[in-house]
């Protein structure tokens, strides 16, 4: 979502919302597993399996589908505003292609180039 953030505000929103089942159901197919693991005898594994589970329920169903939204709602046109500094430091991604379509829409002109004689190497089964 964070790498969208200069692409359209409303397809971003239009996306969210299949988001959100996909997260929720990856969420619950996880979980499954690591409860798998965490009915296994060694304490270890149970230890893991437990805490990873949490761990993704908490995230999948507390952080992404409450709390970003809730975020999100309340900054409104804040949360998609990216500050000057880190805008000279981030790559511009164009996930659309809008770029693209900017550049094929305008030909430039290319200057005159002449034609350059590239080497080309031989090996002993060329003869």
């Amino acid at each position: 979502m964070l790498s969208e953030i200069r692409s359209a505000r409303d397809s971003i929103e239009r996306q969210t919302g299949t988001q959100l089942n996909v997260t929720g159901n990856t969420a619950v197919n996880i979980d499954v597993a690591d409860n798998l693991s965490a009915a296994l005898p060694v304490y270890c594994l149970l230890v893991m399996g437990l805490a990873l589970a949490v761990g993704v329920l908490v995230d999948a169903f507390i952080v992404r589908m409450t709390l970003v939204p809730a975020v999100m709602t309340l900054l409104g046109h804040q949360a998609w505003w990216l500050p000057r500094f880190l805008q000279r430091i981030l790559p511009d991604v164009d996930v659309e292609g809008e770029q693209l379509m900017r550049h094929s829409a305008t030909p430039q002109t290319l200057p005159h180039q002449t034609p350059q004689t590239v080497p080309v190497l031989h090996d002993r089964y060329d003869q």
